[in-house]
């Protein structure tokens, strides 16, 4: 597929670990999490492999090496705000960008390939990946319009009573057509309760401006859950053990 680009999100510094060690340098089976997702993204064979990073940058630089190239967030100020770094080093490109979060150490290549040829098969401006459950009550809700398609995210912070009941929730993956995306990240604002420039609300600018946007739902969600605490680097670890895998 080489007229995709993949972007991993690697900026944040993740709290909740309660370390001052970079989230995605934390390690499942003796790799750090962002070096999975790195080797996931390869396997697509993409024209380029941009990792945006921001606290303690150098550290993440150091272990993935000279084989990515990197764009700077130097204050994290949302993901939206992440990806807009990346704008540069992807200038005059018209193909597909792949946007996922370095965070998350099993998501595979099949994934990908599936939000890939929904973008290409529906001609939409964007695909991400989505699931149903009652759980993970702190994900962003889908909400759709008359069409089924995808007519907005609504993070659950900023979610009023019936979208809070709205079971299809967003799992952070993204396929963005480049020139539809930038088009659309320049419009964002940090109205919310973040005060964050959400990526999420790129869906609800696209589906203004006309744009389709479609989703692939999974049901493999829980071994693709990005990892933000202590628990969750347990609960991966066992699942690396559990499917006895070489990487």
């Amino acid at each position: 597929m080489n007229n995709i680009i993949s972007v991993i999100l690697a900026a944040g510094k993740g709290t909740r670990m309660k370390s001052d060690l970079p989230k995605v340098l934390f390690k499942v089976g003796g790799k750090a999490l962002v070096e999975y997702c790195v080797a996931t993204a390869k396997k697509l064979n993409p024209q380029k492999i941009i990792v945006v990073v921001g606290y303690k940058k150098e550290m993440v630089m150091d272990a993935l090496g000279a084989e990515v190239e990197y764009a700077i967030q130097e204050e994290q100020l949302g993901t939206g705000h992440a990806l807009m770094q990346a704008r540069d080093q992807i200038a005059d490109f018209y193909g597909y960008i792949l946007v996922s979060n370095g965070d998350m150490p099993f998501i595979s290549k099949e994934m990908f390939e599936d939000l890939y040829q929904k973008c290409k098969s529906e001609d939409a401006s964007a695909a991400l990946l989505t699931v149903e459950t009652d759980n993970y009550p702190s994900w962003g809700r889908i909400v759709r319009n008359g069409n089924n398609n995808v007519k907005k995210i609504v993070e659950a912070k900023d979610a009023d009573e019936e979208e809070l009941k709205i079971r299809e929730k967003n799992l952070g993956v993204y396929c963005f057509k480049a020139e539809d995306l930038f088009n659309a990240i320049e419009k964002i604002k940090s109205e919310n309760a973040q005060e964050e420039y959400y990526l999420t609300d790129v869906i609800e600018i696209m589906e203004k401006d006309g744009k389709k946007v479609d989703s692939v739902v999974t049901r493999d969600y829980k071994s693709i859950v990005g990892i933000n605490t202590p628990d969750e680097l347990k609960k991966a670890k066992e699942i690396l053990k559990a499917r006895n895998e070489n990487y």
